[in-house]
């Protein structure tokens, strides 16, 4: 065979990529990074300039036939590695959260994804941050909701299976704890409490409501 298309020899270039060991594990915070590894989504883009070091080069001579010139001529500039970046989530509670969340999602067949925090109340710092359904954060472009990829598939208009591919990748890849307004509801019942602690219209040891509903003040 290699004989028959001139081929003398093989040889191998080495290369990176970014790999994630815990796949669709708080993949809407991390993010991905494209083909050329340049950060794409979540932290991996936002990080982008600290995390993608400097690319190595070399600087040669040549002469008129195009030989390169003498070592003498030529400069090797090294890579440089990028930054790290460490987050505050605890892999631990994210995957207790992230199960809770599907398991809630399968349960309830939520459609519109479902989202969760857990904070450090002291310090704001955030444990866990999930957005289900997600994506595997390896194969960013494969479709995770299954029901969505089959329709996607069997669309016969190339614009409309276009149009709703992209919509599917921009949906899985997107935060939803960030990205998207929501009604509070009971969530903001902190604000409403922490105002009255802080004015001192309430107190903390002897006060109690009992929620009605709704109350005119």
């Amino acid at each position: 065979f290699f004989k028959e298309f001139g081929i003398s020899s093989i040889t191998t270039q080495e290369d990176t990529k970014r790999y994630y060991p815990q796949n669709e594990l708080a993949a809407s915070v991390i993010g991905f990074t494209n083909k050329d590894g340049h950060g794409f989504y979540g932290v991996e883009k936002y990080y982008d300039e600290y995390l993608s070091g400097i690319d190595g080069r070399n600087v040669t001579a040549r002469d008129a036939n195009g030989n390169d010139m003498p070592y003498r001529y030529s400069k090797t500039y090294p890579a440089q590695g990028g930054d790290d970046v460490y987050l505050t989530i605890d892999m631990t509670l994210q995957t207790y959260l992230e199960n809770e969340l599907t398991e809630m999602v399968n349960q309830f067949q939520i459609k519109e994804r479902a989202c969760g925090v857990m904070l450090n109340a002291k310090t704001g710092a955030v444990l866990a941050m999930g957005s289900v359904g997600g994506f595997d954060a390896n194969e960013p472009y494969e479709i995770y909701n299954k029901e969505i990829a089959a329709d996607i598939k069997n669309m016969r208009n190339e614009d409309a299976q276009t149009k709703a591919r992209n919509a599917a990748w921009e949906t899985q890849w997107r935060n939803k704890c960030v990205t998207e307004t929501y009604i509070p509801g009971s969530v903001f019942k902190v604000f409403t409490a922490s105002a009255g602690l802080e004015e001192n219209k309430i107190n903390y040891y002897k006060d109690s409501f009992s929620c009605t509903g709704s109350i005119i003040v």
